[in-house]
């Protein structure tokens, strides 16, 4: 809680931690740290943007989040169950979501950068390919001699493929031409993405409330006091905390839900301009 997300100390500007001192405890929770504390220490140094993944971008983010949000009273491990977004987190989608943030803040070279570029060119392309190929579900059960409901509509070869029962090679088999371009590293993404597109896509849903709640930053000079209607518990955790974004605060334990509306409404004001100090009457007006 002594920490900005970028894992500079709020007591001494500059000065970067990671590892134990953190509350941590594990390798891989002080690799995660180092790197993060490192790129930021750089850009610090260099006059640069700071550099901040959040909860949806990485379980990197997920780890900093919760030592700057909730502490850590025990010694912390990042266990895959914190991270609500899971999902979308996975190992064989990492260089697609993560790659180019290191590019850009110069932590990627030129090659790795343009591995990635080729990469998802060929998932865009075996993507359409699947999609586009489509046929009845009655086809689709002769064809594959598995039973698919009937239920009047064209399904795609995309749609197919989330079914545990059908492999892409089944399908590449029944479109040789059309998929025969499509590698095996290529092909065994699409069958992942496919498999888990239903929560997946309720998860980008969920993740675009979360971002639009993450753009609510709050000053962190804010005085909480000058709230009348947020109880006196609510703004000792707030002042205790000290969240820099609305999303930040929904994840401070017990706090009302009321106390949360307030914020919104403070910040919503904050973004358009109406509100310049915290003050009681514009607040809660």
């Amino acid at each position: 809680r002594e920490l900005h997300r970028t894992l500079e100390t709020r007591r001494i500007e500059g000065l970067y931690f990671a590892g134990q001192i953190n509350g941590t405890t594990g390798y891989e929770e002080a690799a995660a740290q180092g790197i993060i504390a490192g790129i930021n220490a750089a850009a610090k140094a260099l006059g640069k943007e700071s550099f901040v993944l959040d909860r949806s971008d990485a379980f990197i983010g997920v780890l900093i989040d919760d030592l700057v949000t909730k502490g850590a009273s025990e010694p912390y491990r990042m266990f895959t169950s914190r991270a609500e977004y899971r999902l979308s987190l996975r190992a064989d989608n990492a260089d697609l979501r993560l790659t180019r943030k290191g590019y850009e803040v110069g932590s990627v070279s030129e090659e790795r950068y343009a591995l990635l570029l080729q990469k998802q060119k060929k998932i865009e392309d075996g993507m359409d390919r699947v999609n586009r190929l489509d046929l009845s579900p009655e086809e689709w059960s002769r064809r594959l001699s598995i039973p698919v409901n009937s239920c009047g509509k064209r399904r795609s070869a995309f749609e197919m493929l989330s079914r545990r029962d059908v492999r892409f090679l089944d399908i590449r088999s029944m479109f040789p031409n059309e998929l025969s371009p499509i590698d095996q590293a290529t092909a065994e993404h699409i069958k992942i993405e496919a498999m888990y597109y239903s929560s997946t896509e309720r998860q980008r849903r969920e993740i675009q409330k979360f971002k639009q709640s993450e753009f609510l930053k709050i000053p962190q000079d804010l005085d909480y006091t000058k709230f009348l209607s947020i109880p006196t518990e609510d703004k000792e955790k707030l002042a205790k905390y000290r969240p820099n974004t609305l999303g930040a605060a929904t994840r401070i334990e017990g706090l009302k839900a009321t106390t949360l509306i307030i914020l919104n409404s403070y910040c919503e004001r904050i973004v358009d301009n109406h509100v310049i100090d915290p003050d009681l009457e514009c607040v809660e007006s």
